[in-house]
């Protein structure tokens, strides 16, 4: 009989050595490791033991894993059903991970990543378990969670006090911007030079005053993603002309300061984006400037074609050296640009803004900063290549505020009587409009009930019925079904204009209102009205 054995056998003994070095390890390993088979615990070490705060090994041994696990695990699904599930796999590729929680003999419950494995013992396919705590790592996720849940809560709360500050700000810009412009009409009639200077000073501290709370508001939407945009053809000619007027009107700009637009080419005619954004942005953009320079030199606005597609608009200016050590933070909301004037500084705030509509527009936004010779930001839409027929801009052409080309009725119904006065006193200018009123609702109802007005002005919050309720009555009236009303209110982000379209109004105003926006809005209704 050939008793040699091959180079592949072991003794006996060798085999006791190996399993008692299993068997060594398996009792010694800090992790908690277990043994599986058909479902059932076959052996656990100490580690395992006092994870599940068992008193000995004996108590967990035999036990199917769900019965050391809630009834469901955090997805929903049967612990029962789901370690089968879990086994069956391990066994069928060998290796399976995933996590798990289970449950102490005192009933608390705790997360693990559960690593099975195929081993062979005794001579039968048994699994190899191994658990990493993971109770740091969940209950610092929790902390996160609820950090985040916080923070969203407490920027709910800014958002709505943002909101409801917007339309008490809103009041008394009203006024103080309405009866300026009333006064700005009469001025070269009634006051002299310095009387109009103080005018001016008035319309532009109220209009600067406006601008931070639509900033405000404007961050706020973009946060929250309700930020809207109008996209179409906008003509760069316009734009630009457009963005100049508004810093005139906002801005005491000095004879010292020249604002410079280079020739623009003959083949640049449209960008695809947002009328009233991108002026937004424009106007950000050389606001900076002019508050980097101190109000003195030269800035340039320029346009060029970009090999992509893109139009880039750039404005360069000199004297910015400020900026240059800190150009890693112009983008930021709470960022304050230091200008030339130490009197004066720029709000970071127009900045972020602005980069946060141009990205919503597909477009790109930059800076070129040099400490001696300057700066020049930029901003990159998309060029649309024009054609023989083209659509004109319809926000195109607007009218002064005393030059009504129209006759007919407008009722105003408005509850604030400041408001009421400024508006009476816009329509006093005009011979040919008929000016009705109506503190609330219900009146105004019955007087356009019975007067039949050619155009209503309806603010939207008003007391008892308010102005959303008050245009669906207004709808449903025979005599009232088809006149045009104008939204008049304070809130005016994207999300409002939206709505109020959506809502029936024809057009939607925001308060302060723009009295030559407001002369626009009725020429261009009237025009419809009585078009033959």
């Amino acid at each position: 009989m050939n008793n040699k054995k091959g180079k592949d056998s072991i003794t006996v003994d060798q085999f006791k050595e190996g399993f008692q070095n299993f068997q060594r390890v398996f009792h010694n390993a800090v992790d908690p490791v277990l043994l599986i088979s058909g479902e059932r615990l076959l052996n656990c070490n100490d580690a395992a033991v006092a994870m599940l705060e068992a008193e000995n090994r004996v108590d967990v041994l035999s036990m199917h894993p769900s019965e050391i696990s809630p009834v469901d695990q955090p997805d929903g699904e049967n612990s029962f059903d789901k370690a089968n599930r879990m086994i069956h796999l391990a066994l069928k590729n060998g290796f399976h991970r995933f996590e798990w929680v289970h449950k102490k003999m005192t009933g608390e419950l705790f997360s693990v990543e559960v690593s099975l494995t195929v081993i062979e013992l005794g001579g039968q396919e048994v699994l190899h378990a191994l658990w990493k705590d993971l109770t740091v790592q969940k209950n610092i996720e929790e902390s996160l969670r609820t950090a985040l849940h916080k923070a969203e809560s407490a920027n709910q709360v800014k958002n709505r006090f943002l909101s409801q500050m917007s339309h008490e700000l809103r009041t008394p810009l009203n006024a103080i911007l309405g009866f300026a412009q009333l006064l700005e009409m009469e001025s070269d009639d009634h006051f002299n030079d310095d009387q109009k200077e103080y005018v001016q000073e008035i319309l532009r501290g109220g209009r600067c005053l406006l601008d931070m709370v639509n900033e405000l508001l404007d961050l706020s939407g973009l946060e929250t993603d309700t930020a809207e945009l109008q996209l179409g053809d906008v003509p760069v000619q316009k734009l630009i002309s457009d963005s100049l007027k508004t810093i005139e009107q906002r801005q005491n700009l000095s004879d010292t300061l020249s604002l410079i637009v280079e020739p623009i080419a003959e083949d640049i005619d449209f960008i695809y984006a947002d009328f009233n954004r991108t002026r937004q942005i424009l106007v950000n953009l050389i606001s900076n400037a002019i508050k980097c320079t101190g109000g003195k030199g030269e800035i340039v606005i320029s346009c060029r074609k970009m090999p992509d597609g893109m139009l880039r608009i750039s404005i360069k200016n000199a004297g910015v050296s400020a900026l240059f050590s800190r150009q890693k933070d112009l983008f930021q909301p709470s960022y304050k640009v230091k200008s030339n004037d130490a009197s004066a500084d720029v709000a970071g705030a127009g900045l972020a803004i602005s980069r946060s509509l141009v990205k919503l527009m597909s477009g790109r936004i930059g800076h070129v900063i040099s400490e001696k010779s300057g700066s020049t930001f930029w901003v990159e839409l998309p060029l649309i290549v024009t054609s023989n027929q083209h659509k004109k801009f319809s926000g195109e052409g607007g009218s002064k505020a005393a030059d009504l080309a129209v006759e007919g009725k407008v009722l105003y119904i408005e509850d604030n009587l400041v408001n009421a006065a400024l508006m009476k006193n816009f329509f006093s200018g005009s011979d040919q409009i008929t000016y009705l009123w109506a503190e609330d609702a219900e009146d105004g109802i019955e007087i356009a009930r019975r007067e039949l007005p050619d155009l209503i002005l309806l603010d939207i919050h008003l007391p008892g019925i308010n102005g959303w309720e008050a245009l669906k009555i207004l709808k449903s009236m025979p005599e009232t079904t088809d006149v045009p009303v104008v939204a008049i209110s304070a809130g005016s982000e994207d999300e409002d204009i939206a709505k109020g379209k959506a809502a029936g109004f024809t057009y939607y105003l925001g308060k302060p209102v723009d009295f030559d926006k407001l002369t626009e809005i009725i020429n261009s209704v009237f025009e419809q009205v009585f078009k033959v």
